[in-house]
């Protein structure tokens, strides 16, 4: 004889089916310092030059603020100018570079992502140390289209969650 089951008695979805789709990146750390899950054209775009402007306008003023510069009119009047007369102080080195390391980690983060959403390893990002081939690289990270559905490295970032 067969039971009824009521709907109530039915297993829930697993705790995991919430996985099957793409999960928004939640804080800055999620968004420019993780590789674990994909990337699409567009939002690598946005981040790139998120991240572009913030590094340049952070390092332009690092630069303005600690350098030790002449006025343009005595450079003018001594008729050369030597490396030391635009020299960074020893903080401002440190801090230039300190800026300059963690928006070249970011961006090798973010590098990764996009080659997952295109479903390549993320070794692959090691492209862009290798002159000329960088260029096409870039390129090609910038303008192919991503995998349609999960691929090997989590859910579609097109569907995603809000």
């Amino acid at each position: 004889m067969s039971t009824i089951q009521s709907p109530l008695d039915t297993p829930s979805a697993p705790e995991s089916y919430n996985d099957l789709r793409y999960q928004k990146d939640n804080g800055l750390y999620e968004m420019f310092l993780t590789w674990h899950k994909r990337l699409n054209r567009m939002r690598y775009f946005k981040r790139l030059l998120a991240l572009g402007i913030t590094a340049t306008v952070l390092l332009m003023i690092i630069v303005a603020t600690t350098s030790n510069t002449l006025s343009p009119d005595a450079a003018i009047v001594s008729g050369s100018i030597n490396s030391d007369e635009f020299a960074l102080s020893t903080g401002g080195s440190l801090l230039f570079m300190l800026v300059f390391f963690a928006s070249w980690v970011s961006h090798y983060m973010l590098m990764i992502r996009r080659l997952h959403d295109l479903n390549k390893t993320g070794w692959l990002a090691l492209l862009v140390l290798v002159p000329v081939v960088n260029v096409f690289f870039a390129l090609y990270l910038l303008f192919a289209p991503g995998s349609v559905g999960a691929n090997d490295y989590g859910a579609d970032p097109l569907e995603c969650v809000e």
